[in-house]
């Protein structure tokens, strides 16, 4: 086994997660070959037993940060505020890690020589394992924050990391944004296991002005980047590629939702 030197601070934004927080971080505590600093957990104004199930866990790295419900992208920022390790790994609440998992991702960032490392969750992906940048996800948003390990400095460049005004896809905008001006590392290995509710969670009508809010984000980002011209424009056929695409798989997913949902029940 390869030796992990360096401490990774986890970001865990939740709300309500009374019925599955203490799985996430029991995940991170079982890391291997990885020294923890600190698992930050920022509590979004739960008002169900969130608190009380992390306080019971008694953990002496757990640090509690309780904010107003102000959604997953302000607490994701408070938590990079918060980290103070080389390396920061985000993981959402209702998610969890395999065992190996900063272990393997910490060595391919020493091999490769990268600062931004994410890996396949238990969705199906045919992606396959190298180096990733923006003109990779001109397919759409293959990235998983529960998968994803970075430098704190990496993070810290671009404030803030999330954007408050974006309810959905702000991932997507974040991961776009740093894979303009830094190569990352894919790897198809599934090492995090990733919940997706079976019903969309957002409205179609909010769907479509983040992800308008997304594009106008990123082009912006890219004309005031110090990018290459030709790589400004590569970078842009990959945004609209990349959202095309998402909107499609977004549409079909509602379809198939609805169709699940009103279905009648066969007669036999």
């Amino acid at each position: 086994m390869s030796e992990v030197s360096e401490s990774v601070d986890v970001i865990i934004p939740v709300y309500n997660g009374a019925n599955f927080i203490e799985k996430a971080i029991e995940s991170v505590m079982a890391q291997t070959n990885a020294i923890i600093g600190k698992i930050i957990v920022v509590n979004d104004g739960s008002s169900d037993a969130t608190v009380s199930v992390i306080q019971a866990m008694n953990l002496p790295n757990l640090e509690l940060i309780t904010t107003p419900n102000r959604g997953v992208a302000a607490a994701r920022n408070a938590g990079v505020a918060a980290a103070k390790s080389k390396w920061i790994a985000f993981l959402d609440a209702d998610d969890y890690w395999h065992s190996d998992k900063l272990e393997k991702q910490l060595t391919m960032a020493r091999q490769h020589k990268v600062s931004f490392i994410c890996s396949a969750t238990d969705l199906i992906s045919k992606r396959t394992e190298g180096i990733i940048s923006f003109v990779s996800m001109w397919k759409g948003n293959f990235i998983s924050t529960s998968t994803v390990v970075m430098s704190r400095e990496l993070a810290q460049e671009i404030k803030p990391l999330f954007r408050l005004d974006m309810t959905f896809a702000e991932d997507y905008a974040t991961w776009f944004r740093i894979l303009a001006v830094n190569a990352g590392y894919f790897t198809p290995q599934i090492l995090s296991q990733y919940y997706v509710s079976p019903m969309p969670n957002y409205r179609l009508g909010s769907i479509f002005w983040n992800l308008m809010i997304l594009q106008i984000e990123c082009i912006l980002f890219l004309l005031r980047g110090n990018i290459p011209v030709i790589r400004k424009f590569i970078g842009l056929l990959a945004l609209v590629s990349g959202t095309s695409i998402s909107i499609f798989s977004i549409l079909k997913r509602f379809i198939s939702a609805y169709m699940r949902k009103y279905q009648s029940p066969s007669i036999k």
